[in-house]
């Protein structure tokens, strides 16, 4: 093709010259167009996605982009078609009109005069496209980066589309609306061709904390419980990261389930899967009743874990503060391990012990099998609180519909907590100290969520109740933590209420969404050993979230009653910096109250 791109330049020299001059001419008379026809012309070309983009881009960054233009005329080549072999597509689809089905169709085409319509039709559209598309090149000679484009040999120019494809800046993109061949510009970015888990990953952007950053999870241990355990001896695992209790009989996978959740954390690169945190240390128990589960979480806890998955829950007390979520929320703040676990599915109510404080509870979230955010949504097998009176769960949300790793497909809430705990698991390795933070992380994760989509505050409503925060971003949380923007803090047992404490942030003017996020734990003791004891309920205090701009105008508040995470989101503006941030202890506790405050 650049050979007749080549020829037609030369066969047109005069032509392409005198054309400088005229979009010289016209680029500058572009400048100085009238606004109001401008932003007309752009709303009816430029579609919603790339116009997002574009609002968001620097000046000189590149953005890939199809340009739509006019197509050729159809009609014409068909014609062409039938001169060239005596027939056409009108010719082969002609109605025939019978009374009865049973009535044979007359001058029916054979599939070799269809093959042959099919070659023919096809060449000559080609052709003709390519003429088309040199047209239109000519008349773009003063847009800068689609002239290197084609003279490096980078510029796609569809056979059978009126479609080109090119990476342009702003102001090239802009040029392209007036322009009158062009009907349609599309945001395209480069993606590669990927199978259904490498979907899920980079949308929730962890693979860039993994490869790009290089948070594979080194150094952190990983605790799985699930009914049966993961076969360290498939491929996709490395056996050296994986550890079972030795007193206890191998129970391997026969559903593939374990090996599923487990391949989503630590598999190593097989077959073009790979997990979130391959470097991780993975220690695996199973059960089948919840005293085997207590025994079980323990033995994790004598082996050092630091952030505990469960892609599985008892089916009692469900969607209520139990014994068991009591013993969850002190097992978690006493010896400092952070537990994921799978909200449930098609079940009327939230898995037990996912409704305990101190837990991240996951719902499930439909990819659609794609990277874009805009086509979304909540998984509606998954589970969610309709209760009064108690905490808002899931915390947040994660995929959750056909997620394939090297060990099989799946779905469900199981293959979405894998996911944030994987995440967890990051957070630790960039700051260990995370390892004995659970209020900082929960904090973290629930402000750094970026989803254009699915994201939500603490008085947002349904959507709150049934998705928390909204879908983890690894790439946001990495932000926060990496650039430190949290602060973690206290109030004392049995202090006065109505304390404040208040905290100042400025937002830049790239800042077009600003979330902050509170979290604070919840005590409880216990007598006895961890295995028989039993748990008694620790006063939870009540932490209200405030945020102020500079002017002391209320930006946005979140004042729920039996929460622990209270959330705020709003559009921030440079012009009201500095912003602030107010946490006031509402209701004190019998206990030290730490609690940590993120914003992103």
């Amino acid at each position: 093709m650049k050979r007749l791109i080549d020829k037609y330049f030369r066969a047109t020299a005069v032509t392409t010259a005198t054309l400088l001059i005229y979009v010289t001419v016209f680029n500058f008379q572009l400048v100085f167009a009238n606004t109001k026809s401008r932003n007309n012309s752009m709303q009816s070309i430029i579609k919603e996605e790339l116009q997002s983009v574009l609002e968001n881009s620097e000046e000189y960054e590149l953005i890939p982009v199809n340009v739509w233009i006019t197509p050729c005329n159809t009609d014409e080549i068909e014609e062409l078609v039938k001169n060239e072999i005596g027939y056409n597509k009108a010719d082969i689809t002609a109605p025939f009109e019978r009374q009865s089905f049973d009535v044979p169709i007359e001058n029916e085409f054979t599939a070799d005069q269809v093959d042959l319509y099919i070659e023919t039709e096809r060449r000559v559209y080609a052709e003709r496209q390519e003429e088309h598309s040199l047209q239109f090149l000519s008349e773009c000679s003063g847009i800068n980066n689609l002239q290197i484009s084609y003279d490096q040999g980078t510029l796609f120019c569809s056979k059978y589309a009126p479609m080109i494809s090119v990476a342009l800046t702003r102001d090239e993109i802009y040029q392209l609306t007036q322009i009158k061949q062009v009907e349609e510009l599309n945001y395209s970015p480069d993606a590669s061709i990927i199978l259904a888990s490498n979907v899920s990953i980079p949308l929730i952007r962890a693979n860039y904390t993994r490869d790009t950053v290089n948070l594979t999870g080194n150094g952190v241990k990983i605790g799985q419980f699930e009914a049966d355990e993961p076969d360290r001896t498939k491929p996709y695992f490395t056996s050296s990261n994986i550890f079972y209790d030795t007193s206890k009989p191998r129970n391997p996978s026969t559903n593939n389930h374990a090996n599923n959740v487990a391949a989503l954390m630590v598999a190593k690169s097989y077959g073009g899967y790979k997990g979130i945190v391959p470097d991780a240390q993975l220690y695996c128990v199973y059960g089948n009743t919840s005293s085997q589960w207590k025994e079980r979480i323990e033995w994790l806890l004598s082996q050092g874990v630091n952030v505990i998955n469960m892609s599985a829950g008892f089916d009692w007390e469900e969607g209520a503060y139990g014994d068991l979520e009591k013993w969850i929320d002190h097992i978690a703040i006493n010896h400092s391990v952070h537990f994921v676990m799978a909200g449930g599915n098609n079940r009327p109510k939230i898995f037990n012990p996912g409704m305990a404080y101190n837990i991240i509870t996951v719902g499930g979230m439909d990819d659609n099998n794609t990277l874009s955010h805009y086509d979304d949504s909540w998984n509606s097998g998954t589970c969610y609180v309709t209760n009064s009176g108690t905490t808002n769960k899931p915390d947040l949300v994660a995929p959750s519909r056909l997620i394939t790793t090297a060990a099989t497909t799946d779905s469900g809430s199981s293959t979405a907590a894998p996911h944030v705990t994987a995440v967890v698991a990051q957070l630790c390795q960039r700051v260990p100290s995370f390892k004995v933070m659970q209020n900082t992380v929960k904090s973290i994760i629930t402000a750094g969520i970026s989803h254009s989509i699915l994201s939500y505050d603490s008085s947002s409503g349904t959507n709150f109740n049934k998705m928390g925060a909204g879908c983890v971003d690894a790439q946001g949380s990495y932000y926060i933590a990496n650039t430190a923007k949290y602060v973690k803090s206290s109030f004392e047992a049995n202090s006065s209420n109505g304390a404040t404490r208040n905290y100042t942030f400025n937002v830049s003017a790239s800042d077009t969404v600003t979330r902050v996020s509170l979290n604070w734990l919840k005590y409880s003791t216990i007598s006895g050993t961890h295995t028989s004891g039993t748990p008694t309920l620790g006063t939870l205090a009540d932490l209200d979230l405030k945020v102020y701009d500079k002017n002391g105008n209320l930006v946005k508040s979140s004042t729920s009653l039996f929460n622990n995470t209270e959330i705020v989101k709003f559009t921030p503006s440079t012009s009201l910096n500095p912003y602030k941030i107010e946490v006031k202890q509402v209701h004190n506790s019998d206990r030290k109250v730490y609690y940590t405050v993120s914003w992103y």
